[in-house]
């Protein structure tokens, strides 16, 4: 073989050794890019993974502000109809509405049921104290009926 063919070889060899060498460090420069990528990625997964939970605390937030600004409004509704049962007296109605959420509290009741009662009671006649006092007469029997049944079982026998 002629030293030019040895000569061509070696230097298409060479070459092909830088250009191999040349793709093998843009390789490593891409995985390298690739690495700091994925890291990127996962911060920013992290960050909308915080920011989805920041979006759902403050959809909560809002949602109860929502629910106590409507019980809010359903109560000064609810207080606007006992003072127009109550001749437009504002105190006593205020007082009524104090009695009926104390006994909403204190028993199973809620106090829009109650309420409702109390003005159904007040449309039929009934003045307002005495309607109240008829409301809680009923409640209480009514409780005794629920728990009457229950009281029987405690008295069985064993078996």
């Amino acid at each position: 073989m002629s030293s030019n063919a040895v000569e061509y070889i070696v230097n298409v060899v060479g070459n092909a050794t830088d250009k191999i060498m040349s793709i093998g460090d843009a390789v490593s420069s891409a995985s390298e890019k690739i690495v700091r990528m994925q890291g990127k990625i996962t911060e920013l997964q992290d960050i909308n993974s915080a920011f989805g939970s920041i979006v759902s605390y403050a959809d909560s937030i809002g949602s109860k502000f929502g629910k106590i600004f409507s019980v809010g409004m359903e109560n000064e509704l609810q207080k606007q109809n006992l003072t127009t049962l109550l001749g437009g007296n504002i105190d006593a109605a205020d007082t009524q509405f104090a009695k009926i959420s104390k006994y909403g509290k204190d028993t199973v009741y809620d106090n829009a049921g109650l309420l409702q009662a109390q003005q159904t009671m007040m449309s039929f006649g009934i003045k307002g104290e005495k309607a109240f006092s008829t409301l809680q007469q009923i409640g209480d029997i009514a409780l005794i009926f629920r728990i009457i049944p229950n009281y029987g079982f405690l008295l069985l026998p064993a078996q």
